[in-house]
């Protein structure tokens, strides 16, 4: 029985613990209370964070063990292995900083003295605030299940660097067509092309099948991504979790029609080694393409077009374009697959230069128009 009452009259709570290598029993005492109201409340509340794999006393947790214990349980429960990767790097500087500080004994100052060290060791603003985010989340889990009090980075970011936000590369139309042109003749010019046409993200493109494009309709279905993890690249839903279906224009379209007589031609030629995975832009074997080569292929392919510009850019281009075609923010958000267009809206504003006048030039319009 967890919860018995002692002979003084108050009731102790005992919670198993996993057992010990030889197969022994592991108990712990989690104290005394003066009812079996407090008692049997101490006991669910204990058993939640052993559960939640905090079987250690307070006093001896250290900041690493709460860090580390956050990432595996983010890991659990199925967060993005490409993020989890990047939560592992960024645990690095705050394991070098206080990985063996008791939690209770982090302060702010310790927490604003590693965002200094960071800059120090030049690691950028947005990676400082990167680092700054993970250990924020740890130490805002361990206040949840009553670990520490307060959670010291809250405080702390007032320490963090400012950042510098660079907008939104767009290529010109000039650029982008030096660019299809130089792709030609590469296995890469439909990939560039449709990117460009669809804004599409990378590993949305490299995921992208057959079977979700529909010729009759002119529109494709995005409802997957590639991604890189420890064990090799995984397929995996989109970044926002979205599935969404974009309109194919007549570029897009023509392309996709000549790339497809280009693999039919890479599929006869393999024979049988050939893997049918209905994959559009995928390597001469059928499976799928290397992300990081994907990207060298573009730096190679801008560098000769005398573009300076990066992948990533082509998604840019894609936007601005369309906002700057008068297309609403609402519309062009769906297409790039955005969770909300305030999130468009934040990246792209700047690309929608008189937007502002345009808007009080139309209450005048409709007043003058009352007036008259």
């Amino acid at each position: 029985m967890s919860v018995y009452k002692r002979k003084s009259g108050r009731y102790a709570v005992l919670i198993d613990l996993e057992s010990t290598a030889l197969g022994g029993r592991r108990r712990k005492s989690v104290g005394t209370f003066r009812t079996r109201k407090e008692a049997e409340a101490a006991e669910r509340k204990a058993l939640q964070q052993r559960d939640d794999g905090i079987d250690i006393p307070t006093a001896h947790l250290t900041v690493r063990t709460i860090v580390q214990r956050y990432i595996d349980r983010c890991r659990a429960k199925g967060l993005a292995p490409t993020t989890t990767m990047r939560y592992d790097s960024l645990a690095k500087p705050i394991f070098d900083a206080f990985g063996d500080v008791v939690v209770t004994k982090l302060s702010p100052a310790s927490v604003a003295q590693m965002y200094a060290q960071c800059q120090s060791n030049v690691l950028s603003p947005k990676s400082i605030r990167h680092v700054h985010g993970l250990l924020h989340a740890a130490l805002e889990w361990a206040v949840q299940m009553n670990l520490v009090i307060r959670n010291v980075a809250s405080i702390a970011a007032c320490d963090l660097p400012k950042l510098k936000k660079s907008p939104a590369r767009a290529l010109t139309e000039t650029e982008a067509q030096q660019l299809l042109e130089a792709a030609k003749g590469s296995p890469w010019y439909a990939f560039f092309t449709l990117a460009i046409c669809s804004g599409a993200r990378r590993g949305e493109l490299a995921a992208l099948r057959w079977s979700s494009i529909d010729f009759e309709n002119k529109r494709m279905t995005i409802d997957q991504s590639l991604t890189r993890t420890d064990d090799g690249q995984k397929f995996k839903e989109p970044k926002t979790g979205l599935i969404r279906t974009v309109p194919l224009n007549r570029l897009a379209t023509a392309t996709l029609q000549w790339h497809k007589l280009q693999q039919n031609r890479d599929r006869k030629r393999a024979g049988g080694a050939y893997d049918e995975g209905d994959l559009v832009f995928a390597d001469p074997l059928g499976e799928a393409s290397n992300l990081t080569a994907i990207t060298n292929a573009f730096g190679r392919i801008a560098k000769d077009a005398g573009v300076h510009a990066r992948l990533h850019d082509l998604r840019h281009s894609c936007a601005s374009w369309m906002l700057q075609s008068g297309i609403d923010i609402r519309t062009v958000a769906g297409v790039l697959g955005h969770s909300s267009p305030v999130t468009t809206l934040g990246t792209y504003s700047h690309l929608m230069p008189g937007a502002e006048a345009k808007a009080v030039d139309a209450i005048a319009a409709r007043l003058e128009a009352a007036a008259s």
